[in-house]
């Protein structure tokens, strides 16, 4: 089993504008073919359309968040996720600063 970690060297000037692009899509299709876990980390699906559109090309889609976030933000975030018609695995909990 392997590991690799694909970085921009330069930042993007519209990350979002990439994400929700053809491109994209077909670097997942690609991706698919040679491993079994992909793992694409966004911005809060609450806060960014990308967010939503790497979702909707996901299997499965997975929260990280902190225990400082309010209840009404995980119930907007969970219909969110909802919207999206993809199996919500669960929550990761980080660690605060």
């Amino acid at each position: 089993m392997g590991i690799a970690c694909f970085l921009n060297e330069q930042p993007l000037a519209s990350p979002g504008r990439y994400l929700c692009s053809p491109g994209f899509e077909r670097l997942l299709y690609h991706m698919r073919k040679h491993y079994d876990l992909i793992i694409v980390n966004t911005p809060s699906i609450l806060f960014a359309p990308e967010a939503t559109a790497v979702a909707s090309l996901s299997d499965a889609t997975i929260a990280a968040t902190s225990f400082a976030v309010k209840e009404s933000m995980v119930i907007q975030l969970t219909q969110q996720l909802e919207s999206v018609q993809k199996p919500f695995l669960g929550t990761i909990i980080r660690a605060q600063k």
